[in-house]
């Protein structure tokens, strides 16, 4: 499994200072062969977030790669 996060701070205004914090998150699961019980514990583990979900075949390297892409946005604590 490989993972990837991107931060973005994201500021309110002048009145209502709250700063969010933006995840652009990027999960890539590598198999040699699918396992549809591992995709569903992901599935589930990610069901609170907009998940987009790509699978490719590397014919090369023989081995399926599972794409899970979302985004987090969360309140930073002061």
């Amino acid at each position: 499994m490989i993972y990837d996060v991107e931060n973005d701070v994201l500021e309110g205004s002048d009145d209502n200072p709250r700063l969010l914090s933006k995840k652009s998150v990027l999960i890539e699961l590598h198999l040699r062969e699918k396992d549809p019980e591992l995709e569903a514990e992901i599935e589930n583990a990610l069901c609170e977030y907009s998940v987009s979900i790509d699978e490719d075949y590397i014919e090369s390297e023989q081995i399926f790669v599972i794409s899970y892409r979302f985004t987090m946005i969360e309140k930073i604590r002061r």
